[in-house]
């Protein structure tokens, strides 16, 4: 198994038993989202009426999580 291989495996693992990602978009600060794991990422949803917001996040754009 490659080191790419076992760093996807450690990120889908350690991002399966968290409720929370640190998310940092363009031009923004790092911050805490809650996500599923679905399909073999992590989704959000937010910035509608009562769900988390998600300042400097645009879709298409591509955003950084944090470990």
């Amino acid at each position: 198994m490659t080191s790419e291989l076992l760093d996807r495996a450690l990120v889908e693992e350690a991002t399966k038993k968290s409720g929370l990602v640190w998310v940092k978009g363009p031009g923004a600060a790092a911050r805490a989202l809650w996500h599923v794991w679905h399909e073999g990422a992590a989704c959000v949803v937010g910035d509608g009426p009562g769900e988390q917001p998600l300042p400097g996040l645009v879709d298409r754009v591509p955003a950084y999580l944090i470990f």
